[in-house]
């Protein structure tokens, strides 16, 4: 069953983050985004969400993917890509 867009967009806001952007490095989000570009694996609807974002909702995306993509934070252990997909999931229940 897919994720329903209203409720993804909903998890997508920086309202959900489970990172404080501020206290990753900017330039450890940036080596990580480069390494696993967030919209890789995306299917239309995720794309269609993550497109509708603003810049401070998909910055708080990244720095959560960073957070537990590295071993920086709370992450699965040094180095895994994390997709927009992993991030919604966590943040339901972080």
């Amino acid at each position: 069953m897919a994720v329903d867009e209203d409720f993804m967009r909903k998890m997508a806001t920086k309202d959900k983050a489970c990172s404080a952007y501020d206290h990753i490095p900017q330039k450890r989000i940036d080596d990580y985004t480069s390494k696993y570009p967030i919209t890789d694996d995306m299917d239309d609807a995720e794309r269609r969400v993550w497109d509708s974002l603003d810049d401070e909702d998909r910055r708080m995306i990244q720095s959560d993917r960073t957070y537990y993509g590295t071993n920086y934070g709370a992450g699965f252990g040094g180095d895994t890509k994390v997709s927009f997909y992993d991030v919604l999931g966590i943040r339901q229940f972080d």
